[in-house]
C-alpha cells in the first residue's frame, strides 16, 4: 500500500497500562463490551478478570482514560452493559437488570444516564425486553425491544411509543427526528424502514438476508448485510455494504467475503469486523497473515493502510474524528489499539459483526464468549 503508516506500533508486555497515543496498544484488559471517544477522553466497559460466575453478576465498570490514567467514573458495577451512546455532557447505555443476578439466562434491560464529570447515575428504564439497539437524536433517546416496540425517551425518563410491529426488530437509528429500524419478516428475509412523526412508516429496502448494522448520513441510511453464496463448491459467507434513500432503489456500495473457518482454509481473501465512517469503509484485513487495518473509499475503492500488523485478534472497531480503536484479545486478555486515522471523518454508529444474530439469543452468546 502506498499511504505512510501513521504512528509507531507500541507494544507494552507488562501488566495493563493506560496511556492512549497515535499506533498505542493496551494489552490484558477485562473483557470490553464497547468503547466510545469523544476526543477528550476514551471511555469503556471493562469487567473484572479475578471475577468468575457461571450466573449474571455486577462485575463491570464504566472508565475514562485521558490520554494518561483510566479511572472507574462510578463505583456502582454492572451486569453486561453494552451500547454506549453519548453528548457533551452524559454518556447513556444499557445494561442487564439487576434481577438478572444469579441468573443463566435473562434479557431485561435496564437504560442508563451517567454524568461525564462525576459518574453521577440516573435510570431512565426499567426492565426493558433485549434493549440491544440505542440511538441519540438531539436530547432524545430512541431505543427498540425484541417484542417488536421503539420508544422515545426524554431526558426525565418519559416514554412515547415510536411504533410497533409483530416482527422481531433487528437494529434502530434516529436522526433528525426520523427512525430507521430493521424489521425480520421471516428467516433471510428482512426490511428496512423509516417512518416520521405522525405518518405511515415508508419501506427503504426488502428482501435481505441478514441486515444489520444501521447508520445514517445526510439523510442517507447504510446498512450491511450478510449472505452466503457457493464459491469453488463450498459455502462462503459475504458481507454488502448497501445504501439507500427514501423511494431510491438501494445501492451496492463495496462487497466483500468475510473471515470464517472457511475462508480461512480455503486461503481466499476475507476481512474480518469493520465500521462505516462517512465515505469510508474501515475494516480489519485478514487476507495475509498477521493482519492489517485498512480504510477503503467506498466511491472509488482506494484502500489506505493504518496501522502496521496487529498481533492479536479483533473483535470489533469504534472510531471518533481522528482515531480508530481497534478491540480485541490475545491469550493475556482483551487488548485496546489506537491508531490515528489518515483523514478526519465524523464519529458514526457501528456495530459488532456477531450482533447479526437473531435478538433472541444475543444474551446467551455472549454468557458463552464470556466464560
Amino acid at each position: 500500500m502506498k499511504f505512510k503508516l501513521f504512528g509507531i506500533l507500541i507494544v507494552l508486555v507488562l501488566i495493563p497500562q493506560y496511556a492512549f497515543g497515535s499506533g498505542d496498544v493496551t494489552y490484558g484488559l477485562g473483557t470490553i463490551n464497547d468503547l466510545a471517544s469523544d476526543g477528550a477522553n476514551v471511555y469503556y466497559f471493562e469487567s473484572d478478570k479475578d471475577a468468575k460466575s457461571a450466573t449474571w453478576m455486577p462485575d463491570t465498570a464504566l472508565k475514562a482514560n485521558d490520554g494518561m490514567n483510566a479511572k472507574n467514573l462510578s463505583e456502582k458495577r454492572f451486569i453486561y452493559p453494552t451500547g454506549i451512546e453519548q453528548d457533551r455532557k452524559h454518556l447513556y447505555f444499557v445494561a442487564l437488570s439487576e434481577n438478572c443476578i444469579g441468573q443463566m439466562l435473562c434479557d431485561y434491560q435496564d437504560l442508563f444516564k451517567m454524568s461525564k464529570k462525576d459518574g453521577n447515575i440516573t435510570v431512565l428504564a426499567k426492565d426493558l425486553r433485549a434493549l440491544s439497539h440505542l440511538s441519540l437524536d438531539n436530547d432524545m433517546l430512541y431505543v427498540s425491544e425484541s417484542n417488536g416496540k421503539i420508544w422515545r425517551i426524554s431526558p426525565d425518563g418519559t416514554k412515547s411509543l415510536v411504533f410497533q410491529t409483530n416482527n422481531i426488530i433487528m437494529d434502530t437509528v434516529s436522526k433528525d427526528g426520523v427512525t430507521y429500524w430493521i424489521e425480520e419478516v421471516s428467516d433471510q428475509n428482512s426490511t428496512v424502514l423509516r417512518i416520521d412523526d405522525n405518518i405511515s412508516p415508508k419501506i427503504i429496502a426488502k428482501d435481505l438476508k441478514i441486515p444489520y448494522d444501521l447508520a445514517i448520513h445526510e439523510k442517507t441510511v447504510y446498512w450491511n448485510e450478510i449472505y452466503v453464496k457457493l464459491v469453488g463448491g463450498t459455502f462462503s459467507e459475504f458481507t454488502m455494504i448497501k445504501s439507500g434513500k427514501n423511494d431510491k432503489e438501494a445501492q451496492t456500495l463495496m462487497e466483500f467475503q468475510n473471515t470464517s473457518p472457511i475462508s480461512k482454509g480455503l486461503g481466499t481473501p476475507h476481512y474480518g469486523p469493520y465500521l462505516i465512517a462517512q465515505d469510508y469503509l474501515i475494516l480489519v484485513n485478514n487476507t495475509n497473515s498477521p493482519s492489517v487495518l485498512q480504510m477503503v473509499n467506498l466511491h472509488n475503492k482506494t484502500a489506505y493502510d493504518v496501522s502496521a500488523s496487529l498481533n492479536y485478534d479483533v473483535k470489533y472497531l469504534r472510531s471518533d474524528d481522528n482515531f480508530v480503536y481497534v478491540i480485541g484479545t490475545n491469550p493475556d486478555g482483551f487488548v485496546i489499539g489506537k491508531y490515528a486515522l489518515p483523514v478526519t471523518v465524523p464519529e458514526f454508529p457501528s456495530g459488532i459483526i456477531i450482533m447479526s444474530v437473531a435478538l433472541s439469543s444475543i444474551v446467551i452468546l455472549q454468557r458463552f464468549w464470556r466464560s
